[in-house]
């Protein structure tokens, strides 16, 4: 059968069945016309993957849970090899070679499209560094969280922000043409021109009480975010998003109405990524959906996926993996 000769209006049918952006993917992989076929219809948004560490030494597969597929995905990237990955950002993996093999560089495992950095930094970094790209420029933090340094691709050459010397950096996110560094011990946040690496402005906590705060990365949200951990009326964790005004004259945040249709992906050591319940089938909103290691003494470790849902306090088992360490979340950008 010549699959190239279907009717558009079945094709259509097609496409409007498929859920998943990997099917999407799949789907313009097939011929021309289906490939043509597909331009016509917006992809569906990608929910956040889980990257599953395996031996820098010996392994030359990066493997990726998808959890709305409820399967492991295994991408071949010999280059990784004898490298530490420092969490995701933008789509990228930050590469760190070990010690006998230095080199810097940040990968999208999806394109396999690449961007070095001067591997004469490599010391500075470790798989606790907080990070961000915006395509042109790097900024990162010290090994431990202490300072930040950056670097412009085109000049390939590290500086440092000696004004944040100081700052114990828990977070670091590119929005909007800034990078928004959030300080652990303050929780202020710190908006560098993403251009000229200068500080623009410095934003204070939220006025009202809360217990936790960290960045949120919104794919579905162009706006620079904060999710905030508040109790509610009878003590248990909630959780609020507030926007942020960098007007010099009226900067803060202000809560989102509605703000509790979310779901939170939170892997309990990187970004935090927050997705509209409404713009993703399959979410529930007031959800955290998180990973667990169940024994970390052995080599290889089953991790459990979890969604926990804080308004009404239940947990429930969303599939399972193995992976050597603590996985992360990645925002796969295909």
């Amino acid at each position: 059968m010549d699959w190239s000769g279907l009717f558009p209006e079945l094709l259509n049918a097609i496409l409007g069945n498929l859920k998943e952006r990997t099917d999407h993917l799949r789907f313009r992989c097939v011929c021309r016309s289906w490939r043509y076929a597909a331009k016509s219809h917006r992809m569906p948004p990608s929910l956040p993957w889980l990257y599953l560490p395996q031996d820098p030494t010996n392994s030359i597969d990066l493997r990726f849970y998808s959890l709305s597929e409820d399967r492991v995905y295994k991408i071949p990237l010999p280059q990784v090899r004898n490298s530490y990955i420092s969490g995701s950002a933008s789509g990228f993996l930050f590469i760190i070679g070990l010690p006998e093999n230095p080199k810097l560089f940040l990968i999208n495992p999806f394109t396999g499209r690449r961007a070095h950095l001067p591997y004469a930094a490599v010391h500075y970094f470790s798989c606790e560094s907080v990070w961000d790209y915006s395509g042109s420029v790097f900024v990162g933090s010290y090994r431990y969280g202490r300072g930040v340094v950056y670097c412009q691709l085109r000049k390939n050459r590290w500086s440092r922000i000696k004004a944040l010397s100081q700052r114990n950096i828990k977070d670091i996110i590119y929005k909007g043409g800034s990078f928004c560094i959030l300080d652990h011990k303050t929780s202020e946040v710190i908006l560098l021109d993403g251009e000229t690496q200068d500080i623009t402005i410095i934003i204070q906590p939220p006025y009202f009480h809360y217990w936790y705060i960290d960045l949120a990365m919104s794919p579905d949200n162009d706006d620079i975010q904060l999710l905030v951990e508040v109790p509610d009326q009878k003590g248990n964790e909630d959780y609020v998003l507030c926007n942020l005004n960098s007007h010099p004259k009226k900067s803060g945040w202000s809560k989102i109405n509605n703000s509790g249709n979310f779901a939170i992906f939170d892997d309990q050591w990187r970004h935090i990524f927050v997705l509209e319940t409404s713009r993703h089938s399959g979410l529930r909103k007031k959800t955290i959906i998180y990973p667990s290691l169940s024994d970390q003494h052995t080599k290889i470790n089953t991790c459990h996926i979890y969604a926990y849902n804080f308004e009404n306090l239940s947990s429930d088992l969303k599939g399972q993996c193995s992976c050597l360490s603590h996985p992360f979340w990645i925002l796969p950008r295909f």
